[in-house]
């Protein structure tokens, strides 16, 4: 009987690329390792996302890195992460500034729902950095607490693996608790996706909840059910709840835009 051998991950001291030294291994995906990084010539800490050793074969992986990088490259807004360089050969690595900070997943993880000033002021500053993607033409399509850093009071967005044009998708291509549910179909998404992945984040904030979980690796329970009210769950002000569960309707049409929603979240700052 053959044993499954995790891929090794390279130790502290490691150079991944000319002029990154490895300090440490911070996550590893499907397809990617991300690594904590010393740059000889910014003379800092970055982070940077490689394939895994296993995964050097496969095309996705590849693909996948050099679209985010090139997208990111093009990028340039305070509540996104900034990248610094897209090495293409011979394996892509994208490298990026390290944010200090924690994500939201991890907040939420320790202290649970946020008072309704932090979740309009969480919500402003994501809707700042989707108004700038969207009007780059580009759909972010993987809005979670685990991609939004907090640092320094300010919430950047990262991990935009999976940012597209808008179009018809690929069925479930996401994460299976925040996405829209013309996402979970494969159906065509465009910029009420991600409204529908913020409203996503800021019910998860206000309630310290997740908005949908998942019974299997084959249901969707946004296909199946409406998200419960926020109100029902958290002391949140009226219209600041009425805005995050129109964000979850099922229907694309019904949802806020982002500059609707922006003009909410204003009067809670």
């Amino acid at each position: 009987m053959s044993v499954f051998v995790e891929p090794e991950i390279l130790a502290p001291g490691t150079e991944l690329a000319r002029g990154y030294v490895v300090v440490d291994h911070l996550s590893r995906g499907k397809l990617l390792d991300a690594y904590d990084v010393w740059s000889d010539e910014r003379d800092c800490r970055c982070v940077a996302k490689a394939i895994r050793p296993d995964r050097l074969h496969e095309r996705r992986g590849r693909l996948r890195l050099r679209n985010e990088g090139r997208l990111l490259l093009e990028l340039n807004h305070m509540h996104i992460v900034r990248a610094y360089e897209l090495i293409e050969r011979p394996h892509p690595i994208l490298v990026m500034e390290a944010l200090p900070g924690v994500t939201l997943e991890y907040l939420l993880e320790e202290h649970g729902a946020q008072p309704s000033q932090f979740v309009a002021l969480l919500g402003r500053h994501l809707c700042s950095a989707l108004h700038y993607l969207h009007g780059k033409g580009w759909l972010h399509a993987d809005l979670k607490p685990g991609n939004v850093v907090l640092s320094l009071g300010i919430a950047r967005v990262i991990d935009f693996s999976l940012a597209r044009r808008p179009g018809k998708g690929h069925r479930g291509a996401g994460t299976r608790d925040y996405l829209a549910p013309e996402q979970a179909r494969g159906g065509y998404a465009d910029e009420s996706v991600d409204v529908w992945g913020l409203g996503a984040v800021l019910w998860e904030a206000a309630t310290g909840e997740r908005a949908f979980r998942h019974e299997d690796e084959e249901s969707y329970a946004q296909l199946e059910q409406r998200a419960e009210p926020v109100a029902s769950l958290a002391d949140v002000p009226a219209q600041l709840a009425a805005a995050i569960d129109a964000c979850l309707d099922p229907l694309p049409s019904a949802r806020p835009t982002i500059p609707q929603l922006a003009a909410v979240l204003d009067t809670y700052l």
